[in-house]
């Protein structure tokens, strides 16, 4: 069976958009290590490192938020095409990734308190 050029584009943007994920990561693994400096430290964070913090969040959450609705979407078309067990199951999957995404940036961007947990904003 041979690879339609669709089918490649599609590879290519979820290629592009798992990048994404792995770029959040690092933000998220550098959340981490500020706040383990700042807790070594034995201080609070300033208002400068507040709000770096806040927007690396910000930006994790909605790149999580973007690519679990483009493998939703993605999901649902899979198995419009092929209706079989494992295209559903996939399809339930993404859709409370979604939920979980939309909760997640829901609080990032309502919250504007600061809390000083790193699993607050690194996940």
């Amino acid at each position: 069976m041979a690879i339609s050029n669709s089918d490649i584009r599609k590879y290519k943007i979820e290629i592009g958009l798992l990048a994404l994920v792995i770029f959040s990561l690092l933000l998220a693994i550098d959340i981490n290590e500020t706040l383990i400096r700042i807790g070594k430290e034995n201080r609070n964070p300033t208002s400068e490192e507040q709000k770096k913090i806040r927007s690396k969040a910000e930006l994790i959450s909605t790149v999580y938020l973007v690519v679990s609705v483009y493998f939703a979407v993605a999901a649902y078309i899979d198995y419009k095409n092929r209706k079989t067990k494992t295209n559903f199951y996939f399809f339930i999957a993404t859709i409370f990734l979604v939920i979980a995404s939309l909760i997640r940036e829901y609080w990032i961007k309502k919250d504007t308190t600061f809390d000083e947990g790193a699993e607050d904003f690194a996940l």
